[in-house]
Formats: structure tokens, C-alpha cells, sequence
């Protein structure tokens, strides 16, 4: 949880702003963390030793509504109180100096400095992208084994950012789905030449449906990608649903808004069979405006699955991520590197 909180980056820039000492640091990210840990992603623990929580930092600095507060307000908080106590003294360089709490740890000596770190260093920009692909293929493993991440499911998928410019391709495709959901209608008059014209009633956006696969040959990273897709397209319309499959549907769930991607829950790694998957979204979704087919498409039923994927390509958007769909007139088809 240090690592999803981006906690050692932070420190670094606050340590330069705010120089207390390190374990005042240590003591507040500690508390930070365990606030993500304990409780909302797991259940209290058992243990021979309690948790640093927010409550001890408000005990200890006397900050109110540390775990509301951001570590930066935190520490902000803490080192003007320190300066104030002080007398604009410089800051404390040790527990028993900083008289917070009596300052009762005691300064440690270091008995080794570890190894120099190998390579070049990351960018803060490479940690953060690493931190993001990390923490989706969490949550998708958290799915996959049937626990619900929580709030984690949607900070996923902010993190991981979508390759695909959603609103550029959902605009053309549902233009036609957005002309035929308009009609006219007398309960209101034109606004140009009341009286001589009916008005416009519009009844709403068309349904999108993304056949999602989750058989075995997609891994973590794909997956988590595949969902990102989905919740970036469920911001562009209002009517979005998603269909995971393998070789057979697994489930089915719709989303009136993007937060609702939390409904979704992943299960599958069978085989892949695209066949079934297809047919159903025939028989309850034959009314969408377009299918967004995201796979790696090592599918073993192509042959059979050719003559229905014939009837939905002019209206379907193949995403790949391995071979190329078959050639068929899909409306467009997007590799994801």
C-alpha cells in the first residue's frame, strides 16, 4: 500500500519542504496505509500487536481528522506546529527532541546501508505507470478469486489509462442508433414554426455491448486493460452493456454510469469459444447499435462462429491484442500493443 500511495516520491518532496525527522514520516505513512488496509480491504486482524491507525497521529500531533486528511496536510500540520512550539527554532533531528508525545523511541544506529541501487533509477513517471499495472492486475486477481476489491476496483481502472479514443469511435457508429431514437412529436410544437411542424422527442443514446473474453489465454494485464476499455466507453454513453465470456457466457451486467464497472465480476479461464457468447447477445441485444469484441481472438470456433460474426461486423469494433480478427467488414479494428 506504500507503493499504490506513491508514499516514497511524496516523502522525498516533503522532506525538502518539511524537514522533520524521518520517523515522524515512517509514522504517518504508516498510519496512511493501514487505513487503506485494515477495514476496507480486509477485515480487522487478530494480532499480538496493534496497527499504527490515523487515530494514533491524531493522538500523537495533535491533528484533527487525520484520516480524512492527505498525508501533505498531515505533515504541513505538523511541522507548523513544531515551528510554532519551537519559536521558529529549527526543527527537531531526533524522536526525543520533537516533544509531541514525550518523544519516547529511541535513536537507532545503522548496522548496514544496503546495496547501491543497480541500473538506472525510474522516472517518477515510470513508478507511477508500474504502480498502475500493478494495481489493476491486483484487482483483477482479487476478482478472479472472488473477492470484492471495494473502492480499489474503481481507482484501477482510473489508473489504467485507455488506448482507445472511445468518444471519436462511439460518435459515427452510433449516429445512425441516435437518428432512429428520434421522433417527432406534436406534445411539442417546432420551435422554429409552431403550429406547422411537430417537434423533436428524443428517447436516447443506442446500447453498446463489449464482449469481453476472460478465457485462460488472457492474462491479468489484458483483462484489466479490457475492462479499462469498458469503463472509459461507459463515460462516453449511457447505455453500455458487457458480456465476459469463454466457452460459455459467465456473465452479463449493465452499466448506466462508468462507476457502475464495479458490478462486474470476472470469472472464467475455460477455453475459448466465441460461438455461444455471440448467440446470446443475439437473442437479448439484437437492438444495439454496436459491439465492441475485445479478445485476443485465439478462438477455437471461428469457423462456426463466421456466419453470425458476417451478420453483426458492420456494426461491431474488433479489439485485438494478438492475432488479427478474421477478415470480415467490421466498422473498425483496434490492436492494443
Amino acid at each position: 500500500m506504500h507503493i499504490v500511495l506513491l508514499h516514497v516520491p511524496r516523502v522525498k518532496e516533503l522532506m525538502a519542504r518539511y524537514p522533520l525527522p524521518p520517523w515522524v514520516y515512517n509514522f504517518v505513512t504508516d498510519a496512511k496505509a493501514n487505513q487503506e488496509i485494515i477495514g476496507p480491504l480486509f477485515p480487522p486482524l487478530q494480532l499480538t500487536w496493534r496497527p499504527i491507525m490515523p487515530e494514533d497521529v491524531e493522538q500523537r500531533f495533535s491533528v484533527k481528522g487525520a484520516r480524512e486528511k492527505s498525508l501533505e496536510e498531515i505533515i504541513k500540520e505538523v511541522y507548523e506546529k513544531e515551528v510554532q512550539r519551537a519559536g521558529e527554532a529549527p526543527p527537531p533531528s531526533s524522536p526525543q527532541d520533537l516533544q509531541l508525545d514525550g518523544g519516547s523511541e529511541q535513536r537507532g544506529e545503522v548496522i548496514q546501508e544496503g546495496d547501491e541501487p543497480a541500473g538506472r533509477g525510474l522516472t517518477a513517471e515510470e513508478i507511477k505507470a508500474a504502480v498502475a499495472r500493478k494495481v489493476v492486475e491486483a484487482v483483477v486477481t482479487l476478482k478472479t478469486a472472488g473477492i470484492d476489491p471495494g473502492k480499489w476496483d474503481r481507482l484501477a481502472a482510473e489508473l489504467l489509462k485507455p488506448r482507445a479514443d472511445w468518444r471519436g469511435l462511439l460518435r459515427p457508429a452510433l449516429q445512425h442508433g441516435v437518428g432512429r431514437a428520434v421522433r417527432r412529436t406534436w406534445s411539442r410544437p417546432s420551435r422554429k414554426a409552431p403550429g406547422l411542424y411537430p417537434g423533436k422527442e428524443l428517447l436516447g443514446h443506442g446500447k453498446v455491448v463489449f464482449l469481453i473474453d476472460v478465457s485462460g489465454s488472457i492474462g491479468d494485464r489484458e483483462l484489466s486493460q479490457f475492462l479499462t476499455e469498458a469503463y472509459a466507453a461507459a463515460k462516453e454513453v449511457g447505455r453500455i452493456v458487457v458480456v465476459t465470456w469463454d466457452a460459455k457466457v459467465q456473465g452479463e451486467f449493465a452499466l448506466t454510469r462508468h462507476s457502475d464497472i464495479r458490478k462486474i465480476k470476472v470469472k472464467g479461464g475455460g477455453g475459448t469459444a466465441i460461438t455461444p457468447a455471440l448467440r446470446h447477445v443475439l437473442e437479448k441485444h439484437k437492438d444495439a447499435a454496436l459491439y465492441v469484441i475485445l479478445s485476443d481472438w485465439e478462438i477455437s470456433d471461428l469457423d462456426k462462429a463466421r456466419e453470425v460474426l458476417e451478420e453483426i461486423a458492420p456494426r461491431t469494433i474488433a479489439v485485438t491484442t494478438s492475432r488479427p480478427p478474421p477478415p470480415l467488414p467490421f466498422l473498425k479494428v483496434i490492436r492494443l500493443e
